[in-house]
């Protein structure tokens, strides 16, 4: 890890491959080249967000170009404003980690969609003080980076109310729909698609 806490340098090269192969959809033999740009950090205690992005060979030994989104989320023990390490708590530092590794999260009903998951991972804790993991999705590119038009906040607002509507009257994910409490259920590294 560099000196400004970039814990995305902790991501192996297998690991690498195993991601750029799920954003690809083919099995990468080489990722030719990485870059990365924090786009958010503090956003969450102890939330780094960045932007990757490069060009991968192919068996068919074409280059690629992909991009994905890699969420680090991290827990400090010894921090003042630590997320908290119990399951069970609002404020849990994995929860986005459990729900992203969930089936169901990538079978919301209706026009509300999350991102696609590529991976999620651990980073090994180095100095007994903290714990983090990975969560590599989708780059849900937009047309603009300008602000939101009041139509488009409507729009969101709409897409939201009939998902909060579908929740309500009980209608769920799917029938392997589980909560995250139920989280040491969840297996593997990289959900298939």
């Amino acid at each position: 890890m560099n000196g400004n806490g970039r814990y995305l340098d902790y991501l192996d090269d297998r690991s690498w491959l195993e991601i750029v192969g799920s954003v690809l959809n083919l099995e990468p033999t080489e990722i030719l080249t990485r870059h990365s740009e924090e786009l958010l950090s503090g956003a969450g205690v102890g939330t780094q967000v960045f932007r990757v992005n490069g060009t991968a060979a192919t068996t068919a030994k074409q280059p690629v170009d992909w991009a994905l989104i890699v969420k680090i989320l991290t827990l400090d023990k010894l921090a003042f404003q630590s997320a908290s390490s119990d399951p069970s708590a609002w404020d849990y530092w994995k929860r986005e980690w459990w729900v992203y590794r969930s089936a169901w999260q990538q079978e919301l009903p209706g026009p509300f969609v999350a991102p696609r998951c590529y991976g999620t991972g651990d980073i090994a804790d180095r100095d007994g003080t903290k714990e983090a993991a990975w969560i590599a999705m989708e780059d849900v590119a937009t047309e603009t980076h300008s602000g939101w038009s009041q139509k488009h906040f409507w729009e969101v607002s709409r897409h939201l109310g009939l998902f909060n509507a579908n929740i309500s009257a009980g209608k769920p994910f799917s029938p392997a729909a589980q909560p995250v409490s139920a989280q040491p259920r969840f297996a593997g590294k990289f959900p298939s698609h």
